[in-house]
């Protein structure tokens, strides 16, 4: 599919110097519908054969670059799946911040996950017995299908996406409680229009966000229960605060710090 370039100076908060930033980015929509047609065709499978399809998206920063990408899951009727991962978009940068993606890759990002969420994917095959497969707004042949579409990725980034970047250490993702209230029974769960309200109250005024929300969600057109928590990141930091009290305990009661070596 086509791929677009883009170059820009970027101003990070509290910095005196612009820093240079370039992106590269497909639309994720025609990249998944190309990649799902060279699988299907290569395995000769017909579009009757598929009964859903899964669209996992999320995005990350790395060493020097952001990336967001999709893990496609395809269901056919005799229990297969088929299983691909694209990446669609990739920000050279060294720190991945709300406003710079919102100012380089969200508007075109956006663009292809509406469709994916709200439009049918048509899988047909022509005249010449090729597959064809295609995003469209009504659902005209037998072979479509709602592809159902999840949220991951770093929780700093799920953070963004959901309006609360900088905020998610202190309050919930899902719902409202405050990290001391977290596994609470009572803690009242999140909406999207609850967010979408807050989130523009936040943006008209200049008092501090409320509930950790600093700005509307990025896709409200994606439900609330579809925003999945990166387990991965999840444990990650559970075995590094493992790790921590462990050493902890190592140079307390084992090994003692030479004079200044405690803040190196």
């Amino acid at each position: 599919s086509d791929v677009t370039y883009g170059k820009m100076d970027f101003m990070y908060d509290k910095k005196e110097k612009a820093e240079i930033i370039e992106w590269t980015e497909k639309r994720i929509d025609k990249e998944i519908c190309i990649n799902l047609q060279r699988h299907l065709q290569a395995q000769s499978i017909a579009p009757s054969d598929i009964e859903h399809v899964q669209v996992v998206v999320g995005g990350d920063h790395g060493d020097t670059a952001f990336q967001f990408g999709a893990s496609v899951s395809v269901q056919l009727n005799d229990n297969r799946i088929i299983n691909f991962e694209l990446v669609c978009c990739e920000l050279i940068c060294r720190k991945d911040t709300a406003k710079l993606i919102e100012q380089t890759i969200l508007p075109t990002l956006t663009e292809g996950l509406k469709i994916i969420a709200t439009w049918y994917l048509h899988v047909e095959t022509n005249e010449e017995g090729q597959v064809i497969c295609e995003f469209k707004e009504t659902q005209c042949s037998q072979n479509t299908h709602c592809a159902n579409i999840y949220v991951t990725g770093d929780l700093a980034f799920q953070a963004m996406v959901l309006g609360k970047e900088a905020m998610a250490g202190w309050w919930c993702m899902l719902c409202k409680a405050s990290r001391p209230q977290f596994l609470s029974e009572e803690s009242e769960m999140w909406t999207m229009e609850d967010l979408l309200e807050c989130g523009a109250k936040a943006e008209a005024s200049t008092d501090e966000p409320k509930l950790g929300i600093k700005q509307r969600p990025w896709w409200p057109f994606i439900p609330l229960t579809n925003y999945v928590s990166p387990l991965l990141h999840c444990e990650i930091r559970i075995g590094n605060v493992l790790f921590e009290l462990l050493r902890d305990v190592i140079n307390e009661h084992i090994e003692n710090y030479s004079p200044g070596e405690q803040f190196i």
